[in-house]
């Protein structure tokens, strides 16, 4: 009986197909970090406060945004006063009222903008409601 004999050749690895899940987790990392950072206005100044708690923001958070001409703007959607409650409603009408309220307000807003929003939230049965501050130094 004849022994066979391997060559040098052996066993090659494959370096396409490496490459491409580093691509794939690249492009999904590039998306992930770029709808987080348009959910939060950049030109909304938060206002300062002494005392704070963090709230870890879960999936189930709606942020909105509130600029300092009283523009409410959710999920990068501008709405008037009176659309706000009409979309929480279809809202909680889909998903329930489980979810948290996340108030980004500038810090120069009217408190008619932020009270509207909080009153909307009210009427809809949204209870979890909290302010987005920074943090004083």
């Amino acid at each position: 009986m004849r022994k066979r004999r391997y060559g040098a050749t052996g066993v090659k690895f494959q370096m396409t197909p490496m490459i491409d899940i580093i691509f794939l987790l690249l492009i999904f990392f590039i998306c992930v970090s770029t709808f987080d950072r348009l959910e939060s206005e950049e030109d909304v100044q938060l206002a300062a406060a002494s005392s704070w708690k963090k709230i870890e923001k879960e999936k189930s958070t709606l942020l909105i945004n509130i600029s300092n001409r009283g523009k409410v703007k959710i999920n990068q959607i501008s709405f008037f006063p009176g659309q706000v409650e009409t979309f929480l409603r279809s809202l909680v009408a889909r998903y329930g009222d489980t979810f948290e309220v996340i108030v980004r307000a500038d810090k120069a807003a009217r408190y008619k903008g932020t009270k509207d929003v909080i009153r909307a939230c009210a009427r809809v049965g949204l209870t979890r409601i909290s302010f987005a501050v920074e943090k004083r130094k």
